[in-house]
């Protein structure tokens, strides 16, 4: 995103006497400065810093002094820098300029310069996933310990719709300067975007984060430098502290005047995190990426690839995803969207820095990002030059332990028909320990996901007692043959295979490791029907559970119409032998002073079945 992608920044109220940087490419003795994507007529002008108490950044003498050169060169001042830089932008002839250039109050003067968004559409979500893994597959999981709270970030950039409901009301318009009536709305989408993977609940890094428009281009992706500078000036001196300032753009080549405020204001205490650009060359070619102190961001895909538009070379500090990062949308209140770039990489960086200023409020820029170059992965990323870091984002930082992978458990059930078929209409229920439900029931129908249960998110714990055990419940007709567990470790770990299964009574006991993927399938046998004889017997009670006797209890073989009667003994028990399997039939209960609900059952026998029982009230 190197034209000038979107950037957010915050002021700080400060004297910067001892915060101001010689600009680093100044030939010696040079005064006037060429831009690429020059302003015609437009010229930035910074003052030199001096003990003289008229140059003291005072904003009256700043001031003062802008306006008193402008009247001696002819020139139109239309913004004041006293903060993150001592000078002033506006409109004089080239002639002027570098006459003034010689002034012995001005350090240098220097062309303003046209910078814009750069971004294409795409179609992925995946960000959040591999900033808090270390390697490959992706867990489809974002774990995190904080979420940004208290601390503030500026988003300098096209603006934002801060009525977009994933930020939740922490969004904000905190200036704008572009000057076109929009008032810190984004008609653009960048900076919505932008500000999305910062701190939207949804897609955001760290999701309670304030986050402030700090607008400087326009509804057609363009700004200028004097307008960043602005918003730069405008960050270091109106900040809240923590701050951290994001800057998804950049410049078609360098400007010494934005370098030396970024560094100014990094000085005064706010970090920032800067696209590295989308140009495929070296980062340190181009503003405002090559500022030293700032944390300089390229852009890897969903595999670890450096993308080939991202800049690189010792002006990059870190990879962070940055294509098909999907974030929200400008359009509305609840629409998201897509977009490649280091514009997409560099707010991740953002969002990571605020989880760490969480915890950590009073931490300088230096310290911020030390700890997160520090902990960041080393050597995954490829197709990167030799002399760029290898370094990839993770968000556990300075100390924060990242929990344990989450393991995955799948129950399968899997059935042989009566007739060698593979489906049955047949439930099978479970009771389960430490998987995240009690109960659960499967039916082998060939049309999943009704013949599986599975929880990819199940925290693996030591000790007997959180052993996860299913256990299966027998049904009538079917005979439980085999349980099958296989395990797969996860990513870099050791494959344990410790998990184990006990047919005889119908159960798995499932150890889980981190990151692991555990699966355990039941296969039963429907038994072959048969004409054999089998029995049907019960119980019948009354509501308190007392044994009824001389209940009268009659079966119908529907298929033959033939009637059996039995007479409940003095325990309230029944029992009818010589029942032909595979025939339908129908029970009934009945007792002069007593009424059952319900009291009709029907069933087809494929087995002795026992346990059919009758439950009176009295009329």
């Amino acid at each position: 995103m190197k034209k000038l992608l979107v950037f957010s920044s915050l002021l700080l109220a400060c004297t910067l006497a001892g915060y101001f940087v010689t600009p680093t490419s100044a030939a010696k003795g040079a005064k006037f400065f060429r831009s690429v994507n020059a302003v015609p007529g437009r010229y930035i002008v910074v003052l030199k810093q001096t003990g003289r108490t008229e140059y003291s950044g005072s904003n009256l003498n700043v001031e003062g002094t802008s306006y008193q050169l402008a009247g001696e060169f002819a020139a139109n001042v239309d913004a004041v820098y006293d903060t993150a830089l001592n000078g002033f932008a506006g409109a004089m002839s080239e002639e002027s300029a570098i006459q003034m250039s010689q002034d012995y109050r001005v350090e240098y003067v220097e062309e303003d310069a046209y910078a814009s968004v750069e971004s294409v559409q795409a179609n992925a979500t995946w960000g959040l996933d591999r900033l808090d893994q270390r390697t490959l597959p992706l867990s489809s999981t974002f774990q995190y310990a904080t979420t940004g709270s208290g601390v503030h970030a500026y988003v300098i950039d096209s603006g934002i719709r801060v009525t977009h409901q994933d930020f939740g009301g922490r969004a904000s318009i905190a200036a704008d300067f572009v000057g076109d009536g929009q008032n810190g709305n984004d008609c653009l989408g960048h900076g919505t975007h932008v500000a999305g993977t910062i701190g939207s609940s949804t897609y955001g890094v760290a999701k309670n984060v304030r986050l402030h428009a700090v607008r400087v281009f326009g509804c057609d992706g363009s700004g200028m430098v004097s307008g960043i500078l602005q918003a730069v000036n405008w960050v270091t001196s109106n900040r809240i502290n923590p701050a951290v300032a994001n800057m998804s753009l950049s410049l078609s080549g360098v400007s010494n005047t934005l370098d030396t405020a970024i560094s100014n204001s990094i000085a005064s205490g706010v970090t920032y995190t800067i696209a590295a650009g989308n140009n495929g060359t070296d980062a340190c070619n181009y503003s405002p990426a090559r500022v030293p102190n700032a944390i300089t961001v390229g852009s890897i895909a969903s595999n670890d690839y450096r993308m080939g538009y991202s800049n690189q070379g010792p002006c990059l500090d870190i990879y962070a995803p940055g294509n098909g990062v999907v974030s929200l949308s400008n359009a509305d209140d609840v629409s998201a969207r897509s977009m490649n770039g280091t514009s997409m990489a560099a707010p991740h960086v953002a969002g990571v820095a605020a989880l760490y200023l969480e915890s950590n409020p009073s931490a300088s820029p230096a310290t911020v990002t030390s700890q997160i170059l520090n902990s960041a992965t080393v050597g995954v990323v490829w197709n990167v030059d030799g002399v760029s870091a290898n370094r990839l984002l993770h968000s556990w930082v300075g100390g924060m332990q990242a929990p344990e992978a989450p393991a995955k458990v799948t129950i399968i059930k899997q059935v042989v028909n009566a007739s060698g078929g593979t489906s049955s209409s047949t439930t099978f229920g479970y009771l389960a320990t430490n998987l995240g439900v009690s109960s659960f029931a499967l039916v082998d129908n060939n049309a999943p996901p009704s013949d599986r249960f599975e929880n990819p998110n199940l925290i693996p714990t030591e000790g007997v007692n959180n052993d996860i055990v299913v256990t299966e419940g027998s049904v009538s007709g079917w005979n439980l043959n085999s349980i099958q567990c296989s395990e797969t470790a996860g990513s870099g770990m050791t494959n344990i295979q410790n998990s184990t299964v006990d047919v005889a009574n119908r159960k798995a006991v499932i150890k889980v490791e981190p990151g692991e993927s555990v699966t355990c399938t039941f296969i039963s046998q429907e038994l072959a029907p048969s004409v054999s004889p089998v029995s049907v017997s019960g119980r019948v009670t009354d509501s308190r559970g007392r044994a009824l006797k001389n209940v009268s209890v009659n079966v119908k073989d529907l298929n033959t119409g033939a009637v059996y009667s039995a007479v409940t003994t003095s325990f309230g028990y029944y029992n009818f032998q010589g029942l032909l399997t595979t025939h339908f039939f129908e029970m009934t209960a009945k007792a002069s002073r007593q009424i059952f609900l319900p009291d009709t059952r029907s069933f087809t026998l494929n087995d002795n079945l026992s346990g059919v029982d009758f439950t009176a009230s009295t009329k």
